[in-house]
């Protein structure tokens, strides 16, 4: 596992095993959707935002809601977009700041 700065926060690199294969940065809206190949042939989608830590003058990239598994690309992309819209509803309980 290694660390790297990526859009302004600390950006932990997938699991062992997985790939990255989509990962866009919503500026816009400070997010960013994530696909990953597992070594078992599954994927796993998410949608991430950076959350502050006191130790770092940096926050850390991770999971709004807990990642999808899900079984092909097609299927995680129509995922982070269900949970884009989500995130959008005026009654959705996450804090952007």
């Amino acid at each position: 596992m290694s660390w790297e700065e990526r859009y302004g926060g600390i950006w932990i690199s997938p699991e062992p095993g997985e790939v990255t294969v989509v990962e866009r940065h919503l500026a816009n809206r400070n997010l960013v959707a994530h696909i990953a190949r597992r070594n078992d042939g599954l994927f796993r989608a998410a949608v991430l935002r950076p959350y502050p830590d006191p130790q770092w003058r940096l926050p850390f990239w991770g999971e709004v809601e807990r990642a999808a598994l899900v079984a092909s690309i097609d299927e995680g992309e129509r995922y982070l977009t269900t949970l884009l819209a989500r995130l959008d509803a005026p009654d959705h309980p996450i804090d952007y700041d």
